[in-house]
Formats: C-alpha cells, sequence, structure tokens
C-alpha cells in the first residue's frame, strides 16, 4: 500500500512551480507515496506513436510487476454523454484536440488513481506531460500528488524554425512545444520531371512526440540557386539589366509560364503524397524580383507568386483535399501585404514574416492593421518571431519581459501559429524558448518573476540571483 503525506510535505505552491507551461486550472491536495512496482498503467484509447510516447513516459515511474497494482493511471478518450465533469471543465477550450484533465480517482475515501481525460491522443500526452512534471522520485518510491487539472492552450500551434529546432523536438515537446517549419529539397532529373526530397526521419520523430511538421518550400526567387533548373530553362525569369548585371545575380521563376504552373504543381503533388505531409507552407521570394517576360512584364511580382501557388494547390487538392496551404510574407512584399492577403481563401493561411520587422527585439507592436483585417475576416494568422537579441549576432539573451511582451501581443490578436527563430543554437537560448512556451500556452499564469523564479529553481540556480541577472 502507498504512504500518506501530510500538506507539509506535499506543498501546493513547490509542487505546482514543477510544471512548465502552468496549467490553466490546477489544484493541488495531499498526496500518497507509493512503491513503483505497485502503480499500474491502463490505457483506453487506440494505439499511436503518441500514445506509445505517452506510455514510455509513464513507464519512468513504474516498475512492471505481478502483483494486482494498488495505485492505477488511466488514459482515456472524452466520452462526451459519460464525463460530463470533465466536458464542463474544458468548456472555455478553444483548442479542444490540445485539452486534458487530470483527476484523482478514490475508493473508499482513500486516494488510489489517477484519470487522464482528453479529446484525442495528443491531449492524452499532454496530461502525461504535466503528469510526468508533478511526480517525484524517492528511491523506489514514486510521490504522487492528488492534484485536479483541466488544461488548454491559448495559442494552437507553438513552435520554431531554423537553428537546432528539428534535433530539440524530444526535448522541447515535453514543454508542449507543437510545431516545426522544415524545409524540402526541390529539384528536377536530367529529363526535368519534378522531384522532392523529404526528411522522413523528422515526419516520424515529430509525428512520434505530437509535433506538427509544416512541408516548407524555402524562397522561390531562390529555387534557382541549385542549378537543377537547367533542364527547364523555359520557367526561369527574364530580369532586368541591372539584375543580371549583379554579382550575386541568379534567375528566379517566370510564375506566368505553363511550364511553371506544371512545375509547381509537380512539386505540391510530390509533397502531398507523402502521407507524413499534411501541411505545404511556401515562402514568398524574399526580395521583389519582377520577371520582363511578355507574360509578366508590368504585373506585381508577389501577386503572380501567389497567384500561380494558388492555381498549383487548388490542382493538388483534387488529389489530396486533406492537404493544406500556407503562404509565408517576407520583407519584399512588404508593400503589397494587404493585397496578397485578400487574394487567399479561407482555408489557406497566412504567415507574416520580414527581415527587418519581425526578426526586431524593439518594443513595438508586431502585427500589422492590414494583417488583424485578416484575422478578423476568418484567416489564420501564423508569425515569425525572432526571441533572440539579433538574427545577426549570437548573443545569449535573458529577457522574460521583451518575450511576455510579444506573447501578450500574439494571444490577444489570436495568432494561429508562432514559430519562433533562435540561432544559431537553443542553448544560447533555452531561457527565451520556454519563456514563449510558457506564455502562448497559459497567458494570463504567471507573470515574468514568477516564471523566472521557476526556471531558476527546476535548474537549480539562486532563484534571487538568477531573477537580478535577467531582470538587468
Amino acid at each position: 500500500m502507498g504512504c500518506l503525506l501530510d500538506g507539509n510535505y506535499m506543498n501546493s505552491q513547490n509542487i505546482i512551480n514543477r510544471v512548465i507551461p502552468l496549467p490553466q486550472n490546477i489544484k493541488v491536495n495531499n498526496g500518497i507515496s507509493f512503491d513503483k512496482k505497485r502503480i499500474g498503467i491502463k490505457v483506453e484509447a487506440g494505439h499511436s506513436p503518441v500514445i506509445d510516447t505517452a506510455v514510455t513516459i509513464l513507464n519512468h515511474f513504474i516498475e512492471e510487476s505481478h502483483f494486482k497494482p494498488d495505485f492505477q493511471i488511466e488514459l482515456s478518450i472524452i466520452n462526451e454523454d459519460k464525463d460530463s465533469k470533465v466536458v464542463k471543465g474544458l468548456k472555455n477550450a478553444r483548442f479542444k484536440q490540445q485539452a486534458y484533465a487530470i483527476l484523482p480517482v478514490t475508493k473508499k475515501k482513500v486516494f488510489s488513481g489517477i484519470l487522464i481525460k482528453a479529446y484525442s491522443d495528443v491531449g492524452l500526452l499532454y496530461g502525461v506531460r504535466t503528469l510526468a512534471q508533478l511526480l517525484s522520485m524517492d528511491n523506489e518510491m514514486i510521490v504522487i500528488p492528488e492534484v485536479k487539472v483541466f488544461d488548454w492552450p491559448d495559442v494552437e500551434f507553438r513552435g520554431q524554425w531554423g537553428g537546432t529546432s528539428d534535433k530539440d523536438i524530444p526535448y522541447y515537446s515535453q514543454f508542449k512545444y507543437n510545431a516545426i517549419d522544415f524545409k524540402v529539397v526541390l529539384s528536377a532529373d536530367e529529363k526535368g520531371n519534378a522531384e522532392v526530397t523529404h526528411n522522413d526521419s523528422l515526419y516520424l520523430k515529430a509525428e512520434k512526440y505530437g509535433v506538427d511538421v509544416a512541408a516548407t518550400i524555402s524562397h522561390l526567387e531562390q529555387i534557382s540557386r541549385s542549378g537543377f533548373l537547367k533542364s527547364r530553362p523555359e520557367i526561369e525569369s527574364i530580369p532586368s539589366e541591372e539584375r543580371k548585371n549583379r554579382c550575386d545575380y541568379f534567375p528566379g521563376l517566370c510564375m506566368r509560364h505553363p511550364v511553371t504552373k506544371e512545375m509547381v504543381t509537380e512539386w505540391f503533388l510530390k509533397m502531398a503524397e507523402n502521407k507524413h505531409v499534411h501541411k505545404i507552407l511556401v515562402w514568398l521570394s524574399e526580395e521583389e524580383s519582377p520577371c520582363f517576360c511578355e507574360r509578366c512584364k508590368g504585373e506585381e511580382p508577389f501577386s503572380l507568386e501567389v497567384e500561380c501557388l494558388l492555381e498549383a494547390y487548388q490542382k493538388m487538392k483534387k488529389k489530396y483535399p486533406d492537404v493544406r496551404l500556407g503562404i509565408m510574407l517576407s520583407q519584399g512584399s512588404f508593400k503589397v501585404t494587404e493585397k496578397l492577403a485578400n487574394m487567399l481563401p479561407k482555408e489557406v493561411s497566412l504567415t507574416y514574416y520580414d527581415g527587418g520587422r519581425t526578426y526586431d527585439s524593439g518594443q513595438y507592436e508586431m502585427v500589422l492593421p492590414e494583417l488583424l483585417d485578416y484575422i478578423q475576416n476568418g484567416g489564420l494568422l501564423g508569425i515569425y518571431p525572432q526571441i533572440t537579441h539579433s538574427w545577426r549576432t549570437v548573443f545569449p539573451m535573458r529577457s522574460p519581459y521583451f518575450i511576455k511582451y510579444r506573447c501578450d501581443e500574439f494571444v490577444k490578436k489570436d495568432i494561429h501559429r508562432v514559430i519562433g527563430y533562435a540561432v544559431p543554437d537553443n542553448r544560447y537560448h533555452d531561457f527565451n524558448l520556454l519563456c514563449m512556451l510558457e506564455w502562448l500556452w497559459n497567458n494570463k499564469g504567471r507573470d515574468e518573476k514568477s516564471f523566472t523564479m521557476t526556471y531558476a529553481m527546476l535548474n537549480d540556480y539562486d532563484p534571487s540571483l538568477y531573477y537580478q541577472y535577467v531582470k538587468t
């Protein structure tokens, strides 16, 4: 049997301070200590890579035994008719596929189990993530607080691109990191047939940890850098004389040429045929590179890019209706932001990136007014904020106030997908990334000082000294 622990040992605030991000609603009472051999797991959900991960996490605290368990942790999918208390507790959750509840189970007034309920496998994983942070080990005994949690995120997708984001999925997913934009490699064979190279190992890793991957095509005017388009020269753009004479010149794409449209469509189809691809993200050209052929001359070049992408998407979705398209802006397209946003159907998401405006740590609101109109009209807007001092300089930054300021705006303005940028390595910016994950999940929970103290304690730093360090 277990050993009851009094309120002094099970200090509720100390236990809550072990959890990042802070749940929306959490209550901790006295708990119990159990031999790890007397704890069991029961899973009433379908088999999936995400559920396998959840069970693996729990197995860290459990040692399989032939004894009938005295304490059981159960995972199950919410039944709307039977789980009325859970449904009521999660009624304010916007993103129900990530919501979960953790409830104590008592038999004859004895704390004898924990029930984790969710609407999806990912929600169950998040419940297990939170529970794992609440549990602690004392030799062969597991210290289990009696907790009640109802939890969900404020922003649906919270992630990164670049740096070491792909390698850090196992670590940061424990803090409910759930999105990554990762480039595919586009090319053509000697006959000019479209080819796409995927990173399937990344897809499998992301699936295991419940992370959403946007298969990403890099800036359109840079596609030809690798030289493979020599087999399809007709799709290369005709540059201005000034651009052609630049030392860094490489051709863009003629977006109005029928062969270009055919090639882009084939790339989309090659991407969508991979069973792991559910989202395609295309970055518009980073600088204005108009084509001066008879089809394109005089036309606004970024509108032509969007026009071509939408035409290819409409053809692709006839075969792959569940694969969605997203389009990312750039500093080059800044002047036509509103025009481009108005071109998109509701199902095509838009991401705001600008190397001079979103990669900036200045204290100003980042989301443009015309993009607010896009959101209010039902559009799904993502954003690429820098969460470091500078994208040009490796300078470790410790700034909870800067990150909180950014996240406050993103939550208030209903940003759909926040993809932070930290170079060259998350190890230089771990604090900032966890700040972002904290306040995109629960924006009204901890304040800057409380989060800093929590982070310090979890990393065995002196909380007061660390707070003085980051405050300055």
